[in-house]
């Protein structure tokens, strides 16, 4: 791993790295414990962490960690990778590709690449010789020993062709169009149960001012009364008082024969209910003691609401709704994905000899229906640790759950340039 991806960091290599192979004996696989790591020192460089075999610690992650998405830097093509947060996209000098990814750094891990480029035969068979045939330089050039090479057509489960996209926005819009006059439909009647709600507000506001005003009619009739009742006391004591003086002997006649009338004492407040209430003078009004109310608390009422704030949520709602009626413009359709049908597949595996060690790698190749006049392939190498049946299974694993899932990005809505980095 020294000399392959850290010296030269170019997956362009990974399209070697996924054919290469060699003849060492197998080592011991490691056990569980000593794939086990600290969470803490798992790091983007350093998946493995801090684990006795950092190589199948990493590994076991790829096996198990859940999937993720990551995007290329022109926002265009959208590759799926297990234990996604650790990994990170990079550029390899020397060997223009529309994206790069790597997994961990000195060592890496694993790798992936994706090359994009323009080509008259656009099949997928053939832009994956290609990429073929130019791995195989690459790995002269940097002594990789390889395997011999095992092509097989893969079923690209999620894979469809291109949407005719024409006759979506049209199907698009028409469902839109119905969406929109079902809602016309339920704000209708919401209106028309609005207008109801605010001719009864109206009627029972009627029926109180015209209660209230009764009521005001009634307590003026009450109070009139005791408002002419002194006018008409003061009158007859001037006419009165002349009539009673000739006629003593009557008045005082009574006087010995009956006792004088006591005060009547004035009206008492009713007694609220309660305890009993207390003892009061004649002529004082009864007085009860009434216990306070603890631990409650009234509620205050709302203010009412200014013209301005009406208006403004009037202005708000109208807003609100107007948005809901606007027509959607039509998104990408979720399933247009990469491939159609079969996916040409090449898999291989080779080793990489420097002075110091000998690092072996599986990898895979995997060729798309791309736009047309493009060339579309995704490539795959993973380094082999003390177990590799564990590297098979990781590479397995990718080319069943990865691989076909690759897609473009949901806002496309025309071929994307061809630009490499």
């Amino acid at each position: 791993m020294i000399g392959l991806l850290s010296k030269a960091r170019t997956l362009g290599l990974a399209s070697a790295l996924v054919l290469a192979t060699g003849c060492a004996a197998a080592p011991t696989p490691s056990t569980p414990a000593e794939r086990a790591a600290t969470p803490d020192t798992i790091t983007k460089d350093n998946p493995g962490g801090d684990a006795e075999n950092p190589v199948d610690a990493a590994l076991t992650r790829l096996l198990e960690e859940p999937l993720g998405r990551q995007i290329d830097k022109f926002k265009t093509l959208q590759p799926v990778f297990s234990d996604n947060k650790n990994w990170k996209r990079i550029r390899f000098f020397g060997y223009p590709t529309r994206a790069g990814f790597r997994y961990g750094k000195d060592p890496n891990y694993a790798a992936a690449v994706l090359l994009y480029w323009e080509a008259e035969d656009d099949a997928p068979t053939s832009c994956i010789e290609a990429v073929a045939v130019k791995a195989e330089r690459i790995a002269e050039a940097f002594d990789l020993e390889m395997d011999d090479l095992q092509r097989e057509m893969r079923d690209h489960r999620r894979g469809v062709e291109a949407v005719d996209w024409p006759a979506y926005e049209a199907e698009w819009k028409a469902k839109e169009a119905e969406r929109i006059e079902k809602l016309r439909e339920q704000l209708k009647k919401a209106e028309e149960r609005r207008e109801q709600l605010r001719k009864r507000r109206e009627e029972y506001l009627a029926r109180r001012e015209a209660l209230r005003q009764k009521q005001l009619q009634a307590q003026a009739q009450a109070n009139q009364p005791e408002a002419t009742q002194p006018a008409a006391e003061t009158q007859p004591a001037a006419e009165i008082q002349p009539a009673a003086e000739p006629q003593p002997a009557a008045e005082t006649a009574p006087k010995t024969a009956t006792p004088p009338k006591a005060p009547e004492p004035a009206p008492s407040v009713p007694t609220p209910p309660g305890p009993a209430a207390t003892s009061a003078q004649p002529g004082q009004p009864v007085m009860s003691k009434v216990p306070l109310l603890r631990f409650t608390r009234m509620r205050a009422r709302p203010a009412p609401r200014t013209p301005e704030q009406i208006a403004a949520a009037e202005k708000a709602r109208e807003e609100r709704i107007a948005r809901m009626l606007e027509e959607r413009p039509a998104p990408r359709p979720h399933y247009k994905t990469l491939g159609r049908g079969d996916m040409p597949t090449i898999v291989g595996s080779g080793a990489f000899a420097t002075l110091f060690n000998r690092n072996r790698y599986l990898g895979a190749l995997v060729a798309y229906d791309s736009w047309p006049g493009t060339c579309l392939v995704q490539g795959f190498a993973v380094r082999v640790g003390s177990d590799e049946a564990l590297a098979q299974q990781v590479l397995q694993r990718w080319l069943d759950e990865m691989a076909p899932i690759l897609q473009w990005h949901l806002d496309l809505r025309e071929q994307p340039e061809v630009k490499n980095r």
